[in-house]
């Protein structure tokens, strides 16, 4: 499942399974044709030409045009929407100088050194929680200062794991 946004104003949810859009809350079934950034879509008796126009995938944002008509898109997926959650969103990342344990756990494992380069997503540390493993990701582009925690180590939840 993923949650689109057009023009920063109009929200729907995706499911690329079953080509099921749902804008209000309303399941609306598309019948889809086409690849390569060209589409045919049909949709209530209503046929939409789409294409896609540019992708900047680092930021999962596209340019479509819809029977000629231009729209930006950003997609979110699981991780984005769950990164939102924790007040990690791109608004904020401009600021962030330091990165908390979204839940508590046990370090299995630190996948970085100080000193190392990260980009927005790359992964930092492996987080056990509830007897399942969690890549905890970089949520900016940065340099790893300094690593509070370390291997083995029982965490909380808030608890400084990272400074930037």
């Amino acid at each position: 499942m993923k949650k689109a946004t057009v023009n920063k104003t109009i929200s729907f949810e995706i499911d690329n399974k079953t080509n099921v859009i749902s804008p209000d809350g309303k399941p609306v079934l598309l019948d889809i044709k086409g690849d390569k950034g060209k589409f045919h879509v049909i949709t209530d008796m209503r046929s939409f030409n789409v294409e896609i126009i540019e992708t900047e995938a680092n930021s999962k944002q596209f340019l479509v045009a819809v029977n000629g008509n231009a729209y930006h898109v950003q997609l979110k997926d699981q991780y984005d929407l769950l990164l939102d959650q924790m007040g990690l969103n791109d608004s904020t990342s401009n600021s962030i100088s330091d990165l908390r344990a979204p839940m508590p756990g046990m370090v299995l494992e630190i996948l970085v050194q100080p000193g190392d380069i990260v980009s927005k997503g790359d992964n930092l540390l492996v987080l056990e929680a509830m007897k399942m493993e969690n890549l905890i990701k970089s949520p900016i582009d940065a340099i790893i200062r300094e690593i509070v925690v370390v291997k083995s180590q029982k965490i909380e939840k808030g608890q400084l794991i990272f400074i930037f």
